[in-house]
């Protein structure tokens, strides 16, 4: 998959739950990637800077991904997870000539958010609707 569709992948989901509640799995969801994630909160968004690879304090972030809350009516929140800003790597022949597609740094982390928050949502709300967007999924 190419890099124009791993970043149109993201996460749509409606929370019968306190905005709180929503917030705090988002924290949880980001937690359970340990040191390689910071979070920061705003009244509507929920913000996610992953630091991929072996050493979190030795990496760069890729990919930072947003959050937006919006209430839809009482008691009901609407999310949406999408990348926001992120790095690209591409092979290259002799270091200089590049070949191949260009990847996302920080795919597999950027997933397995994905993945934690819908297990965190699906906590929160047995019966919300959660729907992945993109391609390749």
């Amino acid at each position: 998959m190419g890099l124009k569709n791993d970043l149109q992948v993201g996460l749509r989901a409606t929370v019968h739950a306190p905005k709180d509640a929503v917030v705090a799995a988002c924290s949880h969801a980001a937690a359970f990637l340990g040191e390689h994630a910071t979070v920061s909160t705003a009244a509507a968004r929920v913000t996610i800077k992953i630091r991929p690879g072996l050493s979190a304090k030795r990496s760069k972030v890729s990919p930072t991904v947003a959050i937006d809350l919006r209430p839809a009516s009482e008691g009901v929140i609407d999310l949406n997870a999408h990348i926001e800003q992120y790095l690209t790597l591409q092979s290259r022949m002799m270091m200089v000539i590049p070949i191949g597609p260009k990847r996302l740094v920080g795919k597999s982390q950027y997933r397995n958010l994905l993945q934690s928050l819908e297990n965190e949502l699906r906590a929160v709300d047995r019966g919300c609707t959660i729907r992945r967007t993109g391609a390749g999924l």
